[in-house]
């Protein structure tokens, strides 16, 4: 999965960074659902874990600096030896830790109010 970057200098022609972030946080959402759904299914899918993976790290790397020096800050430092070796995910002892990872991030979200419903 290539990761995609914010441009700051095409940000006149494309939507804000807050709307970049969602809509790479809707991906990883995709991707969890389509997880979720092979393992109800007694299938494997390792192409939608990578995925899963690396664009869970991804947006670990763009929002943790946001979240620095909060509580959440705390958690979110914890993950760093997941983020610099991701292939810690795929080990059998912790490959169901990116669940509680994604869930981290998506608190990560919450916290920053991109995902707040009004």
């Amino acid at each position: 999965m290539e990761q995609e970057y914010y441009d700051e200098s095409e940000q006149a022609s494309q939507s804000s960074y807050k709307d970049f972030l969602l809509k790479r946080f809707e991906l990883m959402s995709d991707i969890a659902i389509t997880l979720r759904k092979s393992y109800i299914k007694n299938h494997e899918n390792r192409e939608s874990h990578f995925s899963l993976i690396s664009i869970s790290c991804e947006l670990w790397s763009q929002i943790s600096p946001k979240i620095d020096g909060t509580p959440l800050g705390k958690d979110f430092k914890n993950w760093i030896p997941f983020v610099l070796e991701p292939k810690l995910f795929l080990e059998p002892d912790y490959e169901n830790m990116i669940w509680l990872f994604v869930f981290h991030i998506r608190m990560g979200f919450e916290h920053l109010g991109i995902t707040k419903i009004e």
